[in-house]
């Protein structure tokens, strides 16, 4: 049996009632209901809840991601420790803390027992994770693998990029406004959580090469197709794993940036909107300079790089373009300059004036 634990109240010898965390969250006293006293929270310990079990699923409503979020939301409500045993209980100094956390959940938050200013940090990852890993009539993406994954260092990046795809997938196929947006949320946040992820990373391969993709596309619009979106990458990975048996990275080169081109100018002669602008590329930089510097970090980067100069599964494939949608997609765009021109005025006299 499992207990839940804060500081407890013994009410002058009356046996004292078990008091779940709803009843530590309600913020609106109801005489209904068994009120939490927090005059007589500073006797002594109070056995808060009961359970014979946890949840049986990681994710869900509830699931133990949740289960250990409202736990620590009750901490914090309650404004008293709150300590979660699976035995008898042991004096711990922190303000929450728990001893049979998953080792997934222990791996994402680092460990089991946390400062109150350390709490809201905590209660953020899950909220995230479970946004990914609880099924859709909770209001997640239902992706309990991903989830899982995204608590891992080596892994969290990708799943957060599965993840993002994955939201902005259910946000175009939503059926109704109030849906959509609680997709765009989640988008919002993974977006903020793998902006501040990127920083700290000192082995990303696909960022840099995404960022060099900004010089030869144009950023797509919301409402483009997710086949435009990674146009770049998945030409790039077919040509490769299609022609893999080249060993000569000159060879692969030539191959990627002449189907890049031939390509991409068919699609700006139809729109006129392919190509990016002049001023995302480097002084004197031309798009076909551009195409090469693409295909080159494509190459030295993730082929010859990270998959070997083989082929990979549809997993590790995936993870890749994923990752490049994620960031490319959210690769800010330079502005064009306005030009410089001379006018003359009806004196004959000339001037400069931008347009």
């Amino acid at each position: 049996m499992s207990g839940v634990f804060s500081l407890i109240v013994h009410d002058l010898g009356v046996q004292p009632k078990d008091l779940s965390f709803w009843d530590m969250l309600r913020a609106k006293v109801d005489p209904n209901k068994i009120p939490v006293n927090g005059m007589e929270a500073y006797l002594t310990a109070t056995p808060l809840g009961r359970f014979e079990e946890l949840p049986r699923t990681f994710a869900g409503d509830p699931g133990r991601i949740g289960f250990y979020r409202v736990a620590m939301e009750a901490a914090r409500r309650f404004g008293r420790a709150v300590h979660i045993f699976s035995g008898l209980p042991v004096s711990r100094r922190e303000f929450f803390y728990c001893d049979q956390m998953d080792a997934e959940l222990v791996t994402l938050l680092g460990k089991t027992g946390f400062r109150i200013e350390e709490l809201p940090a905590a209660i953020e990852k899950l909220r995230m994770l479970e946004a990914i890993a609880n099924p859709r009539k909770a209001d997640g993406l239902g992706m309990v693998d991903v989830g899982k994954n995204f608590c891992l260092p080596n892994k969290r990046f990708s799943a957060g990029c599965r993840a993002w795809a994955a939201a902005r997938d259910a946000v175009d196929a939503a059926s109704s406004a109030v849906t959509a947006g609680g997709f765009v949320h989640t988008m919002v946040e993974i977006d903020r959580y793998l902006a501040n992820e990127v920083k700290t990373m000192s082995n990303s391969t696909i960022v840099p090469v995404a960022h060099l993709a900004s010089a030869v596309q144009k950023k797509p619009s919301l409402d483009s197709s997710a086949n435009e979106k990674t146009f770049l990458i998945t030409t790039a990975i077919k040509i490769a794993e299609d022609n893999y048996r080249t060993r000569n990275r000159d060879d692969l080169l030539a191959m990627i940036c002449g189907a890049i081109y031939t390509e991409a100018n068919r699609k700006d002669k139809g729109s006129g909107k392919f190509f990016a602008a002049k001023c995302n590329r480097a002084e004197d930089q031309k798009i076909h300079d551009a195409i090469r510097a693409f295909g080159e970090g494509f190459l030295d980067l993730i082929w010859f790089g990270d998959w070997k100069g083989r082929p990979v599964n549809a997993s590790q494939r995936k993870a890749v373009i994923d990752g490049y949608l994620w960031a490319f997609t959210t690769t800010p765009s330079a502005t064009p300059k306005k030009k410089e021109v001379e006018f003359a005025d009806n004196k004959g006299n000339t001037s400069e004036e931008l347009t």
